[in-house]
């Protein structure tokens, strides 16, 4: 595949993700809704490493490394967003982690942290021309 092929496969996949998470959201499977929003800004992520570095993107789920090593430069206050959003990948994906995150997974607390995901989701795109 050309870079510019894996950079739209990249990002169709982001824009999937983002739907099922709003679905998801919506049907208030909160803690779901949360690991696909997690997945969606990692395929960004993913995207962006591939237009910085001209290269297949590294196998991580980790968003810090991937923003990280994409040179982002995202604003402090994503940055700072990016330890909790992280753990979502591993929270909603475990059984020992699980049961824990669903106490925590609170509507009000899901719509808090969806709205980061959104917001960094629309900044990448705006600001790194996806």
């Amino acid at each position: 595949m050309q870079l510019k092929e894996i950079i739209h496969y990249w990002l169709k996949s982001a824009s999937l993700d983002l739907e099922a998470a709003k679905s998801l959201f919506k049907n208030k499977k909160y803690t779901h809704s949360l690991f696909f929003g997690h997945l969606s800004l990692e395929k960004l992520f993913k995207a962006c490493y591939v237009k910085e570095a001209s290269r297949h993107s590294p196998y991580t789920h980790d968003l810090i490394k991937l923003a990280h090593e994409s040179k982002l430069n995202l604003p402090k206050e994503y940055e700072d967003w990016l330890p909790e959003i992280n753990t979502f990948n591993i929270r909603a994906r475990y059984l020992d982690t699980k049961f824990q995150f669903y106490k925590k997974c609170t509507p009000a607390f899901a719509k808090t942290q969806f709205q980061k995901i959104e917001d960094i989701y629309k900044w990448l795109l705006k600001n790194k021309k996806l």
